[in-house]
């Protein structure tokens, strides 16, 4: 944000920018800063049960594959190119997970 401000550019009407991570300080940013938030908490929370599965013995012995959808939280930070950036948007827009893309 501050390298687009340095370069006397406008964020979003100019520049779109968008984090990944949701972390604590994303709305302190102005504009607010739009992320996509990844399930942390139910990563670790799966890694742990799968983890003791394979040690007790209770799971498969295969490696598993699986997809956690991620959370995009829409901000004022990034715009279509052309429309005007929100001066009044609500806290954050969030899609939430996919259910039939978690992991069990």
């Amino acid at each position: 944000m501050r390298a687009i401000a340095d370069l006397n550019l406008q964020c979003p009407e100019q520049v779109s920018v968008v984090s990944i991570d949701d972390f604590a300080w994303a709305n302190a940013f102005r504009p607010r800063l739009t992320t996509v938030a990844q399930p942390v908490a139910a990563m670790g929370e799966t890694a742990v049960r799968l983890l003791h599965a394979r040690i007790t013995g209770s799971g498969p012995d295969e490696a598993r594959a699986g997809v956690m959808a991620p959370m995009l939280i829409v901000r004022e930070s990034c715009t279509r190119p052309g429309v005007p950036s929100p001066t009044d948007a609500p806290a954050a827009e969030a899609r939430p997970p996919d259910p039939s893309r978690t992991l069990p």
